[in-house]
């Protein structure tokens, strides 16, 4: 059952922030659901600093399927543009060579056609990097695919994603190390020579985007830290960022 306090000013309930050992390092925090829209909630884990402005592109909150509140985000298809995008209004911080880690529960009914980008802070050209859900046109259809730097450090995951149910994934580094997870299972690690410096260009700040050949798929608890791998061996998936 979870724990409410109502919000009076705008009459909704306001959820308590978990436990997170690794708040500190904590950037951007998007539970996405009603009580808290498209908010970025980081600074009330952190217990300090400001939040990011988000806007997207073709998304919107759903109530029909949720992982742990009353509603997810979920971008839908048919949509006139060829691509959903959900960003910060402002730059995030360049991952550079440090420690990070990227983490989201995500509901892929089936797979689509082109590539799905679960997380994309690219410049389009060798800047940055993606991890993206690889579609069924590639040959590696379901495969989780990461690539940075260059062309660099590109693998794909040893296991395909879970259809119609939802799973947690996260990319992390930790020093020279990389890893994929799903559920919480090392699917994939590339270590020892990843010296990548994952900089930027001023336009780089996508961090969602959906291929709407992929019908509808939802996500909840969206995370980015810096500064900590946050997992670097085998996990239990984290529950909600809000109780």
């Amino acid at each position: 059952m979870l724990s409410k306090k109502l919000l009076q000013a705008n009459n909704r309930y306001q959820l308590s922030p978990a436990s997170d050992s690794d708040s500190s390092s904590l950037i951007l925090a998007c539970p996405f659901n009603d009580n808290y829209g498209l908010s970025d909630m980081s600074p009330i884990i952190r217990g300090f600093g400001n939040s990011y402005n988000l806007i997207t592109n073709n998304a919107s909150l759903d109530t029909s399927r949720n992982k742990f509140y009353n509603s997810s985000i979920q971008v839908a298809s048919p949509f006139p543009s060829s691509s959903v995008r959900i960003q910060t209004s402002a730059n995030i911080p360049a991952f550079g060579s440090n420690d990070f880690c990227v983490e989201t529960w995500l509901y892929v009914p089936s797979i689509g056609t082109n590539n799905c980008a679960v997380f994309y802070n690219h410049n389009d050209t060798n800047n940055g990097f993606q991890c993206l859900i690889l579609g069924s046109s590639t040959g590696y259809s379901g495969k989780l695919y990461f690539s940075g730097g260059a062309g660099g450090d590109v693998s794909r995951s040893g296991n395909s994603i879970p259809l119609g149910q939802w799973f947690h994934f996260a990319f992390t580094r930790s020093s020279t190390v990389l890893r994929l997870f799903i559920n919480g299972v090392n699917s994939i690690q590339i270590g020892g020579t990843v010296t990548t410096n994952f900089t930027l260009s001023s336009a780089a700040r996508l961090f969602v985007q959906f291929d709407t050949t992929y019908n509808t798929v939802r996500a909840q608890d969206f995370r980015i830290y810096q500064g900590s791998a946050k997992y670097t061996s085998n996990f239990t998936p984290p529950g909600a960022m809000f109780i």
